[in-house]
């Protein structure tokens, strides 16, 4: 059981957010006096923007077919509308109270345009939840510094089965995923569900060598001269929009300034991380900064898949607004500074840290995006910063830390501890006591 202890480790955010403008995914600037009208005139938060639904067809479609039922973002005041009950018929949910569920709920909502908690509720029963899916946006360098979309954790209510709500709520969480552009959208499922999302028009298809991997990919077809007008055309996204600027050269000041992903103390506690400088002095392995581009990084991730247009103004967008994500992100990699005049980015994974509001309002690590530059494999560097992030999740409070692999990889993976889910031989865990 995850400790609550651990989500102090995340970043502080502000105490008083009507002191500064508010954001939507839309693109909307909010004046503060907006949000204080907002505020005043209802009794509860939503998870993200309820305008973002207008623009997905198969949300108004769940009312079109039931005059009762609403689709929705999660709301704050969701834990007297039984949000809790239905997750119990996914999973273990464990003991979480009501001011849990709010500190959850808070935490969440704070890791900008990342968690798109989304129910459907029968009015008729006082917006009694009967069915839950989630959309996570990750963010990402490679494809441009594109997003991806995760679907998790998809339930309807067992009193409401054979409805077809489950495959609704997936097409509403693709769609929106679309709009959110997103350049793929994926989840992963055991064995007798794999045809569940290949069919009943949800049209997911398999990778290669990865039957539980399933995934939508999606063509980039937001204009940037579009209007932001939700109920008729393609929205043109706020956390992927960017300014002029970012496109063209970095000024001399942003140049000098240095920021870092995340705390370097949490490395420092990592056993694994110091065993590489043993190995060989002049490689060291720490937390991505802002001026890593101009050391390699890019390069690095281009042995792993495409890369695309990635210019060092888009790196540094991109890199902020990953490190503004509450704590999400924790991108490590190795250096070599065997030249002192340049240092180089040899190697990098990422943990990222996702929320959740089962196993007592744990935390699950997902690794991803391994690689180590061709010319240094076989130093066994690779297994070094992969033992680094699994005890780097394990120090967050993960209660699990997963990573998703092509068949062939899983033997590699299985020598650390990581074993297959029944019926699932792709997805990968280490449980965590």
């Amino acid at each position: 059981m995850a400790s609550k202890e651990v989500n102090n480790n995340v970043e502080k955010i502000s105490e008083d957010l009507l002191t500064v403008d508010i954001s939507d995914e839309a693109g909307v600037v909010h004046s503060k006096e907006a949000w204080s009208r907002s505020s005043n005139s209802i009794s509860h938060d939503v998870m993200y923007d309820p305008q973002l639904l207008k623009s997905v067809p198969s949300a108004d479609d769940v009312t079109s077919k039931f005059s009762t039922f609403k689709c929705r973002p999660l709301q704050s005041d969701d834990y007297n509308h039984g949000f809790i009950p239905l997750l119990k018929q996914l999973t273990s949910v464990g003991s979480v109270s009501e001011s849990d569920f709010q500190d959850r709920f808070n935490l969440m909502k704070n890791c900008k345009g990342t968690y798109y908690n989304t129910v459907i509720v029968d009015r008729s029963k006082s917006d009694q939840i009967i069915a839950s899916a989630t959309l996570i946006v990750e963010k990402k360098f490679i494809h441009s510094c594109a997003n991806r979309g995760v679907i998790e954790e998809v339930i309807v209510s067992d009193e409401y089965r054979g409805k077809s709500l489950g495959k609704q709520i997936v097409k509403i969480l693709v769609e929106l995923g679309k709009h959110l552009g997103c350049y793929k959208i994926t989840l992963n499922c055991n064995d007798q569900m794999v045809n569940f999302y290949k069919q009943n028009g949800l049209d997911f298809t398999a990778e290669e060598n990865n039957a539980n991997f399933l995934v939508i990919r999606v063509s980039n077809s937001i204009n940037p001269e579009q209007s932001l007008d939700l109920s008729k055309k393609p929205l043109k996204v706020f956390e992927s929009t960017k300014p002029k600027e970012a496109w063209g050269l970095v000024s001399e000041s942003d140049k000098e300034k240095i920021d870092l992903m995340y705390d370097p103390i949490l490395l420092e506690k990592v056993p694994s991380v110091g065993e590489l400088n043993k190995k060989d002095p002049n490689l060291y392995v720490r937390q991505l900064q802002s001026n890593d581009y101009k050391l390699g990084f890019i390069d690095v991730l281009k042995q792993l898949t495409s890369v695309g247009n990635v210019t060092e103004s888009s790196f540094r967008d991109q890199f902020h607004k990953m490190k503004s994500s509450n704590g999400t992100y924790y991108q490590t990699v190795i250096v070599d500074k065997s030249d002192a005049s340049h240092e180089k980015i040899i190697g990098s994974a990422t943990i990222i840290i996702e929320r959740k509001f089962i196993h007592d309002c744990a935390n699950r690590g997902l690794i991803e995006d391994v690689i180590v530059c061709d010319q240094y494999r076989g130093k066994k560097l690779g297994q070094l910063i992969l033992q680094g992030l699994i005890d780097l999740g394990k120090s967050l409070g993960c209660y699990k830390i997963t990573l998703n692999c092509k068949d062939k990889m899983i033997p590699f993976y299985e020598r650390f501890g990581f074993v297959a889910e029944e019926n699932n031989a792709n997805f990968l865990v280490i449980r965590v006591q």
